[in-house]
């Protein structure tokens, strides 16, 4: 049986929204003047590849792939989700 998956996430910024389809690889900017950005989609196969960050870890320590989940990327997620907890404790804008 044939499932049409979906996976939005918006974020909402200063300057606009930024939407992004998990599962089809898509995203779009778009400004608060109602214009439209969109980014060319990521090939299907590459949306979610299967192992892809367990292989990249083992290539990493062998040397033969550069690490592509550099700590910086996990220190700005956790800035963002505490960014995230603190304006819903507050209930106020938090600048990131």
């Amino acid at each position: 049986m044939f499932s049409d998956r979906q996976y939005e996430v918006r974020v909402y910024g200063t300057k606009g929204m930024l939407l992004l389809e998990l599962w089809k690889g898509k995203m779009e900017f778009h400004d608060l003047q109602s214009n439209v950005k969109k980014y060319p989609d990521i090939p299907e196969a590459e949306v979610y590849p299967m192992f892809a960050p367990a292989e990249n870890l083992i290539d990493a320590i062998t040397g033969k792939a550069p690490n592509g989940s550099p700590a910086t990327l996990g220190l700005y997620s956790m800035k963002i989700i505490e960014a995230a907890c603190r304006s819903a404790k507050t209930n106020r804008n938090i600048k990131v």
